[in-house]
């Protein structure tokens, strides 16, 4: 599997809670309902920061992390060329996400204990 790791930033002005029910609902309902989704993407999983928590004491400029399994790099380059990403799930992004200071990170997991 080829995973991507998106390291997420709300969107300036906008409330954590604002944020967070923007992606658990309306972005994730955008993602899923795109046909390139469903043809290329393999597994979606969003991580919420938790608001009261060791947070308090570790501060994070993250506010949560996306992770977008895909077969390989083929699909995952396939994925993002579609006009479904493309016009309607970065439209949508631009709607809650700081798209310009999140950071990628794609990677190949490993599995140490389970």
């Amino acid at each position: 599997m080829y995973k991507l790791n998106i390291f997420m930033r709300r969107k300036e002005g906008m409330k954590f809670e604002e944020f967070s029910k923007h992606w658990r609902t309306v972005h994730a309902a955008v993602l899923t309902s795109q046909p390139a989704s469903k043809r290329y993407i393999r597994r979606y999983i969003q991580c919420h920061r938790l608001a009261a928590t060791l947070n308090d004491r570790i501060p994070s400029t993250v506010d949560g992390i996306a992770e977008v399994w895909f077969d390989d790099q083929a699909s995952a380059e396939a994925f993002f060329a579609t006009h479904d990403y493309q016009e309607n799930i970065v439209a949508d992004e631009r709607k809650f996400m700081d798209r310009e200071n999140c950071q990628l990170l794609f990677t190949d997991e490993v599995v140490v204990m389970q």
